[in-house]
C-alpha cells in the first residue's frame, strides 16, 4: 500500500475520533500523557504534515522551523478541518519526488545541516510521528474516558483495509 493512502487512513481514524469527542475533552490536559491535551497532540501532527506539504511546494523543508497552528490546538473543529485538508493534499506528489531537508540541529551554533530526501521518506517520517502521537491519544482516552468508542486498530492499519 502506498504511503499516501496509509497516511490518509491513519489521519481519517484520528478525524473520526475527534468527531466523537467534546470540545472540553479535546482541550483538557491529560496527566497520564505528560499533562498535554489531545489538541496539543493533534496540533503536532498537523504541523509535521503542513511543513511537509508546504516544503514540497517550496522545494525544501526545515522541521525545526515548524509552522505553528495554535488554533487547532484548542479548537477541535479547526483541528478536524486542517486534518481533512491534509488528507486531500497527500496525493499531490509521487513518493520519489526529491526534496531538500534543512535542519538547525548541527552541533555548532547557527549551523544548518542539509540533506537530500524524497517525499516518500518524509511522508513516512510524518506517518511514524503521527502513530506515536495517536498512541498517546489512545492511552489518554482509554484512561480518562473509557466510554469513548475507540477501535482496537486506532493508529494502525488493519487487514480489512487491504481487502
Amino acid at each position: 500500500m502506498e504511503l499516501q493512502k496509509t497516511s490518509q487512513i491513519i489521519l481519517l481514524q484520528l478525524v473520526r475520533l475527534l468527531e466523537s469527542l467534546s470540545d472540553n475533552q479535546y482541550r483538557k490536559s491529560l496527566d497520564v500523557v505528560s499533562d498535554v491535551s489531545i489538541g496539543v497532540q493533534v496540533q503536532h501532527i498537523i504541523k509535521l504534515y503542513t511543513n511537509l506539504l508546504e516544503g514540497m511546494s517550496k522545494g525544501e523543508i526545515n522541521y525545526a522551523g515548524r509552522l505553528s497552528d495554535c488554533v487547532a490546538e484548542i479548537d477541535r473543529s479547526k483541528g478536524i478541518e486542517r486534518l481533512r485538508t491534509i488528507i486531500h493534499q497527500l496525493d499531490k506528489w509521487p513518493q520519489h519526488a526529491g526534496i531538500k531537508i534543512n535542519s538547525d540541529i548541527g552541533c555548532l551554533e547557527n549551523h544548518q545541516v542539509s540533506t537530500a530526501s524524497t517525499y516518500g521518506r518524509e511522508l513516512l517520517f510524518c506517518l511514524e510521528n503521527s502513530i506515536h502521537h495517536m498512541i498517546l491519544i489512545k492511552t489518554g482516552v482509554y484512561i480518562k474516558w473509557p466510554d469513548v468508542a475507540l477501535p482496537m486498530n486506532f493508529g494502525m492499519i488493519s487487514e480489512s483495509y487491504f481487502n
